[in-house]
C-alpha cells in the first residue's frame, strides 16, 4: 500500500471505466476484466508484495496454500482469478468480512502484486490420494436442468480455466470452501460470477451433489481434507 498518492487519484478517477460501481438499481458485476485492468494485472511485481502479502498469509498460508477447508488455496490459482476477486471485494461484490477488509484498503498495483506473487508458486499435490470417479455433472452436465458440463468451462483437468478467462482453478479446492461457495451461489449471497452462470447452476442442483463436486475437485488436485480441530 506504499503507493504514491498521484498514483491512487488516477486509480479513482479511471475506476468508472474499469468497474461500474454498484448503485441502489443492483448493477451486475463486470463479468471479464477491461483491458485497462489487465494492463495492471501484466505490471505485477511479486517483489513488490511481501508487507501486504503478510496480511494475506495469517489464513492463506505464507506460500498461499491454506491448511483450513474454509480458506482457499491462492498457490497457482489463475491469476485473472485471483485479481478479480481481489477487486471485487474491494468494490463490494463479495462479502468476505476480514479479506474485505484489506482489500479495500489495496491499490489497483497492490492487488496485482498480490496476484503475481501467489500464482506464480503451485499448488502441491498429496500422497496417497485415489483417482476420483468422474461424476457425471462433470463429464456432461444435466440438459434436463439446463446445467452444463462443469468441464466445458472448467476443463477436464480442473486447473486451465484458459489464458483469457476469470474462472477459478477447482483442482485441489478445500472441500468446505467449495461447498459453502456453491451454497453462497445457491443463496443468492454470492453473485459476482460472469453472466450468473454459477448462480443458475448452484440453484439447479443439490445439496448432495455440491458435496460430491466437492469431493471430486479435491482429489483431482491430489488433495485431501484437512484435520478437524479438536
Amino acid at each position: 500500500m506504499n503507493r504514491l498518492f498521484l498514483v491512487a487519484s488516477v486509480a479513482v478517477l479511471m475506476a468508472p471505466f474499469w468497474y461500474a460501481p454498484k448503485t441502489s438499481a443492483g448493477t451486475a458485476p463486470q463479468a471479464t476484466l477491461a483491458p485497462e485492468q489487465l494492463k495492471i494485472l501484466a505490471r505485477g511485481d511479486p517483489g513488490q508484495s511481501a508487507k501486504v502479502a503478510k496480511k494475506c498469509a495469517k489464513c492463506h498460508g505464507k506460500d498461499g496454500i491454506s491448511d483450513d477447508d474454509e480458506v482457499p488455496h491462492l498457490a497457482g490459482q489463475n491469476p485473472r482469478y485471483v485479481f478479480k476477486q481481489l477487486w471485487d471485494y474491494k468494490h463490494n461484490y463479495r462479502d468476505g468480512g476480514r479479506i474485505k477488509r484489506i482489500a479495500k484498503k489495496l491499490s489497483p498495483q497492490d492487488i496485482a502484486n498480490l496476484t503475481a506473487r501467489f500464482s506464480s508458486s503451485a499448488l502441491p499435490g498429496m500422497d496417497d490420494v485415489e483417482s476420483p470417479a468422474l461424476p457425471a455433472l462433470v463429464a456432461r452436465g444435466d440438459a434436463r436442468r439446463g446445467v452444463d458440463a462443469c468441464a466445458d468451462c472448467h476443463r477436464a483437468d480442473g486447473k486451465d480455466a484458459g489464458d483469457d478467462s476469470e474462472l477459478p482453478d477447482l483442482a485441489g479446492m478445500p472441500f468446505d470452501y467449495f461447498v459453502e461457495t456453491m451454497l453462497s451461489f445457491k443463496d443468492g449471497l454470492r453473485y459476482n460470477d460472469p453472466e450468473g452462470v454459477m448462480g443458475k447452476i448452484a440453484t439447479a442442483i443439490s445439496e448432495e451433489e455440491i458435496e460430491d463436486l466437492a469431493e471430486y475437485y479435491l482429489a483431482l488436485g491430489q488433495r485431501k481434507r484437512m484435520p478437524e480441530e479438536e
